[in-house]
């Protein structure tokens, strides 16, 4: 999307759902030293229980293959976004310096675009200089899979690919606070 385009009134529709996953109860981040600072606002649920990420097999937006089972034995943020969301425009920079910092712990940063086509993510790639993984869920399905009802949608897999966390809205994904959280996570 160019900034002067106006956000279609489907588009505006799909800012304004309301993001609903159903599954186990939620709670804050764990409070390990080191983890968080005490007060800390962190821009991600854990859940009580992980459940198992459903697996996807999409492509990428230069056509290589994206599958989620590849990333099996790292940690992934996985992220459902598209390029008329505001939100998910704003927070994207954010995601490109957390990758940056951590992907040479194990950090995988996966951008899942929801329904655009191919050529509109790689102009939003360049513009952003984005080098995060991306993949294209031209039909809806993954996002389908994981519930998604609004976006931005973030997920954190553990290293067995289990669903630890999530996330609504845009977030300060580069924030000492969510490194710390991302480190804890890369260290178990």
């Amino acid at each position: 999307m160019h900034s002067g385009r106006l956000v279609s009134s489907v588009g505006l529709l799909r800012l304004l759902l309301v993001f609903a996953v159903g599954g186990p109860l939620l709670t804050r981040p764990p409070s390990a030293e080191g983890v968080a600072e005490e007060g800390a606002r962190l821009p991600i649920l854990t859940l009580s229980e992980p459940a198992d990420a459903p697996d996807f097999t999409l492509d990428g937006p230069s056509g290589s293959r994206v599958r989620l089972r590849d990333f099996r034995g790292r940690v992934v943020f996985l992220n459902f976004w598209a390029t008329w969301c505001i939100p998910c425009r704003t927070e994207m920079p954010a995601m490109e310096r957390l990758y940056q910092d951590l992907h040479h712990k194990g950090l995988v940063v996966l951008a899942v675009n929801f329904q655009d086509d191919a050529e509109a993510v790689r102009s939003f790639r360049e513009e952003f200089r984005l080098t995060i993984p991306m993949a294209l869920d031209r039909k809806g399905t993954a996002a389908s899979a994981y519930r998604v009802r609004g976006l931005p949608a973030s997920f954190v897999l553990d290293r067995k690919g289990r669903i630890v966390s999530r996330s609504l809205g845009a977030g300060a994904w580069d924030s000492q606070d969510v490194k710390a959280y991302f480190r804890h996570l890369l260290a178990e």
